[in-house]
Parts: C-alpha cells; structure tokens; sequence
C-alpha cells in the first residue's frame, strides 16, 4: 500500500511522480536539445503553449547542467560519439523532471560512473531536493563516504524488512548503541551492508546479526518517530495529488514524426538503401511494361502493373517500420509503460 500525503494512489502515483531507471535509453540521432524538446512535446500537457514549452525545456538544462553538451549528439557510450555517461544519466533525469513532479524514484542514479560523476549526480539531486521541493528516492549501492553523508534519510533493509530509517549521523549513532561502532577510516556505507549482508556460507550467523540489528530498530527512538510521521500524514494531509494534464493524440504523433523523420536523416545508409530500392523497382517496372499496346490485353498489363506498384508502395511503407524496431524496442516499450502515448500512436508516426 502505497500513500501520498497521507492518501492511497495506487497506480495514480504515476501523475505525481517519475521513474528514472538504471539503464539510459535514448534516440542515439538526436541531440540532447532535440531530444528534451520532443519529450517536452510528448509529456507536457496540451494546455502548455510552445513558449511555454521551450521555457521549461531551458529550465531543466539549467537545473541538471547540461548547458556545454546542449547542441551534441547524444550517441552511444563506447560505440558512437556523443555525450558522456554522467551527462547522459543528467539528461535520464532532465527528460523526467519536465512535468515538475513531486516525487522522483531512481533506481541505482551512480551504476556505471565513477565516483566524482556520482558525487557530481547526487550533488544535482540535494539541490534539486532543497531547492525545488522535491522528494527523491534513491535505490543506491555502496556510496563513497561524501555522497552518503548528501542524503538527508537513509533507509536500510534486511530480509525485506527496515534496519534503520533515519540520518547518516543517527545511523552511525544506533549502530554504536546496538554494539557494532564503525572501525575508524571505513565508508559507513561498505560496513552497513556488510552488517546486513548474508554472505554464502555464513547464512545462519548472518541472519542473527541482521535480526538483532532489526529489532534494535524496532525498539528504538527511531522506530517510534516514523510512526509518528505517518500518523500526522494521516491525520493532517487529506487532499488527493494534483494529475498532470494530457497531450492530444494529434500532438503525439506529430512529436514522434519529427523524432522519426530525424532518425531517417541521420543515418545515410537507410536513405541511400531506400533509394537504390525505388529506383530498381522503377527500372524493373518500367522494363518489364516498355512498349506496352493501349489494346485491350495492353490495358489489362497497365492494371496489374498498377496493382503490383501501389502494393509494393503500401507493404514495404507499412512495414518499413521493421526497420527501426529492434533499435527502438526497448525504449518503445519504457515509453508505453510510462503513459507517454499509446502503442498505435509510435506506429502510425513510423508509417512514411
């Protein structure tokens, strides 16, 4: 069960908040400016005039920093060049903070970059946190020691179950009182989860060490202010969360056009393949059909060469959308599951 402001919201969640996975998915085409403004056309509501929407594009350049590769390609780490992993996990979360929401989960923000980059990511969420007002909720594995000490609420789980919910201070202070004091010159991080961590061989001793941790928690003053927290959410917050407005259908397809009739622009070989495919299918038609009589067997050849050049038309346009799925799959599907737009609406802007 899941509330905010003191309300269940099951799936409405999803209007209030934003979900930045692990894994960065984007049109390698495009440029980061391109790509926020086609995000912005796909995810803001129909009530947001274009001003409006480039202003808030701007914005989150501003915020996440990411004004020095604003006009670069984005490309693909190792493979194609463009943008740098830390700046392309800033753009994952640029391209999520558009709507404004008010929570944002993120799964594992620093996986994959070294440890000033991560500093750096987690140093542009406190600010986001404190200056905008927004909570942000962090799934994160073995910190350095000064990112850890940047988030103000630690959380610590053990067999699904809470160890600590509190500051990284207190978690240093109830780890003193239950009997396991941090060694001097460790990252507290790297001791809480080897505290908590069942370690193959060892799983008996492990899952008494973590239990014990556990219910300290459950006895301690910690335990108790949380659930004073909730019972003042429940008491005090009784309005349901604001939903974000919705994108016309039209407004979707046009966005994703764009985004597709880019794609095709950027990459030469499939402009160039296309074309040799139209010019020898008109040299063999044309061949085929030189010199036809206009006499009755001529008129029925024209029909059935008609026939044949509209069907070849119509299929290799329908399903020229073959092309580009595999590549854009994944993030078709992490699109769709997000609710930016239906699946009818990616298909009709492929067919060109």
């Amino acid at each position: 069960m899941v509330k905010v402001n003191g309300k269940i919201v099951g799936r409405k969640i999803t209007k209030v908040s934003a979900y930045i996975q692990q894994q960065n998915l984007f049109i390698n085409s495009l440029t980061v400016h391109e790509h926020l403004n086609l995000q912005a056309a796909l995810r803001l509501p129909s009530s947001f005039t274009k001003r409006e929407k480039e202003l808030r594009v701007k914005q989150v350049i501003a915020d996440l920093e990411l004004e020095r590769c604003v006009n670069s390609r984005i490309g693909i780490s190792g493979i194609e060049k463009g943008i740098t992993s830390g700046e392309a996990k800033r753009l994952s979360f640029a391209t999520e903070i558009l709507t404004n929401p008010s929570l944002l989960f993120a799964d594992e923000p620093t996986t994959g970059i070294d440890s000033f980059m991560a500093y750096h990511i987690v140093k542009v969420l406190e600010r986001m946190a404190s200056e905008n007002g927004k909570t942000i909720i962090c799934t994160i594995h073995q910190p350095a020691s000064d990112t850890f000490e940047m988030f103000d609420r630690v959380v610590l789980l053990a067999n699904g179950k809470i160890a600590f919910l509190g500051s990284p201070s207190e978690a240093l202070r109830f780890y003193a009182d239950v009997d396991y004091p941090i060694p001097a010159h460790t990252n507290p991080a790297d001791f809480f989860i080897q505290t908590l961590a069942i370690v193959p061989g060892e799983e008996e001793k492990c899952i008494k060490r973590a239990n014990q941790i556990i219910n300290a928690f459950m006895k301690s003053k910690y335990e108790v202010r949380v659930r004073e927290y909730l019972e003042f959410g429940n008491k005090y917050f009784q309005e349901q969360p604001i939903e974000r407005g919705k994108t016309s259908i039209l407004t979707l397809i046009y966005a994703l056009f764009i985004r597709s009739i880019k794609q095709n622009l950027r990459n030469p070989g499939l402009l160039w393949a296309k074309l040799v495919q139209k010019i020898v299918m008109g040299v063999f038609l044309g061949t085929l059909y030189l010199q036809t009589e206009m006499n009755q067997d001529g008129i029925i050849n024209i029909r059935g060469a008609l026939f044949y050049y509209i069907s070849e038309l119509t299929y290799s346009t329908v399903f020229g959308i073959q092309t580009f799925l595999p590549s854009d799959f994944p993030l078709l599907v992490r699109e769709y599951h997000d609710g930016i737009y239906p699946v009818i609406c990616y298909y009709l802007s492929m067919v060109h």
